[in-house]
């Protein structure tokens, strides 16, 4: 069982049955930004009163055209929910302070079958 927590700014490639799930001996994924410490903090200790194993992924764009670009043209099809822009981005960064410890970082300028191959080996 594990707590696999995928995290990164809006729109960069990366939610809360965790405690639930966990509860019943089941691994989950976190899809969140999990700007903070507050919140990073609280996944990693219900990680330990669980006895998961604990990954976390950093999902990064290290080019900001593409990274736009991607934005711009995702789809996300969630009913209610508005599509991000960039200013949305540009709001939430002064917020996301990086992250420490092991941890796994994905740059989107790779394949997707590339860094589904490193997180899988990285999660095992």
């Amino acid at each position: 069982m594990k707590l696999i927590v995928f995290s990164g700014l809006p729109g960069t490639g990366k939610s809360s049955l965790a405690e639930r799930q966990l509860m019943l001996g089941q691994s989950v994924i976190l899809d969140s930004v999990a700007g903070t410490e507050t919140i990073r903090s609280r996944w990693h200790q219900l990680a330990k009163q669980h006895d998961a194993g604990w990954r976390m992924i950093e999902c990064t764009c290290s080019d900001e055209s593409l990274y736009r670009s991607r934005l711009k043209t995702r789809k996300r099809n969630i009913p209610g929910w508005h599509e991000l822009e960039w200013s949305e981005v540009e709001r939430v960064k002064p917020y996301y302070f990086p992250w420490e410890g092991e941890h796994l970082v994905l740059d989107m300028l790779n394949s997707f079958t590339e860094n589904f191959l490193k997180a899988k080996i990285y999660c095992e």
